[in-house]
C-alpha cells in the first residue's frame, strides 16, 4: 500500500523517528507567511551526523524537490535553522503492507502528538516568561512609588520645620516689639492741654500764697512785744 505523509519541522528542533517501513522524501517547502528574505535550511542527522538537505529563501526559492529514500528500522532526525520563525514543511512517500494502514495513523498519531506537546511547552514558557517579566515590572513599579512616598515625607517635614521656624521667628519680633513699647517717646501735649495744665500750675501758686501770709503772720504773734518793737523800729 502506497501513501503519503506530512511533517512540520519547527526551527531548532529535533524531530527523530524510527521507521517501521521504507519512506522517501519527495519535497521540503518554506511556510507561506514566512516573511520576506527570511531563509530557512534543513537539515538530516544521522548516526550524529549533520547532513544539509536544502536551503529555502522567501521571495528566492520557497519549495524544493528531492527523491531521498530512507530503509524499514532506520532511525532518522530532522533539523531546521532559520533566520526567522517560520517552519518547514516535508512530504514523504511509504509503501507498507496491507495492515500497515493502522502503523501508519499510529506514527501520524504519536508525531503529532509530539508536536502538540513541544508547542504546548512552548507557548507555558514564553506565558511564564511573560508573567515573570510583569512581576519584576510591578516589582519595580512599587518600589518606585514607595520611594517617591518617601520622598514626598521628607518635604513635608522639611516644610514643617520651616514653618515652626518661621513662627519662632515671629514670636521672637513680637517680644522685641512688646520689650521696646515702654521706650517709646510719650506724644506732646497738644496747645490747649499745655494751656490748660499752665492754668492749673498757676492756680496751685495762687493756693499756697496765702498760707505762707497767714504764717508770717503767726509768726509774728507769737512774738515777745521787746522782738515786736525792735521789728517795728526797723
Amino acid at each position: 500500500m502506497i501513501g503519503h505523509k506530512g511533517l512540520t519541522v519547527i526551527p531548532k528542533k529535533k524531530y527523530t523517528c524510527q521507521l517501521d517501513y521504507s519512506m522517501t522524501l519527495v519535497s521540503v517547502s518554506l511556510d507561506p507567511k514566512a516573511k520576506i528574505g527570511e531563509r530557512a535550511s534543513l537539515f538530516l542527522m544521522k548516526d550524529d551526523i549533520k547532513f544539509l538537505l536544502c536551503t529555502l529563501r522567501q521571495g528566492v526559492q520557497e519549495n524544493f524537490k528531492l527523491d531521498l529514500p530512507f530503509f524499514k528500522n532506520e532511525k532518522i532526525t530532522f533539523y531546521s535553522e532559520s533566520t526567522g520563525k517560520s517552519p518547514l514543511n516535508l512530504v514523504m512517500f511509504h509503501e507498507g503492507s496491507t495492515t500497515n494502514s493502522e502503523d501508519d495513523s499510529e506514527i501520524e498519531n504519536e508525531l503529532n502528538e509530539k508536536l502538540e506537546e513541544e508547542l504546548e511547552t512552548k507557548i507555558e514558557k514564553k506565558l511564564e516568561k511573560e508573567n515573570n517579566q510583569k512581576k519584576k515590572g510591578n516589582n519595580q513599579n512599587k518600589k518606585g512609588n514607595n520611594q517617591k512616598k518617601k520622598a514626598n515625607n521628607q518635604n513635608t517635614k522639611g516644610n514643617n520645620q520651616k514653618k515652626k521656624g518661621n513662627n519662632q521667628k515671629k514670636k521672637g519680633n513680637n517680644q522685641k516689639k512688646k520689650e521696646a513699647s515702654p521706650n517709646k517717646k510719650r506724644k506732646e501735649p497738644s496747645v490747649e492741654e499745655k494751656s490748660k495744665i499752665q492754668e492749673k500750675e498757676l492756680m496751685e501758686i495762687d493756693d499756697v500764697k496765702p498760707k505762707k501770709k497767714q504764717s508770717q503772720s503767726k509768726k509774728i504773734t507769737q512774738q515777745s512785744p521787746k522782738k515786736r518793737r525792735k521789728n517795728k523800729k526797723k
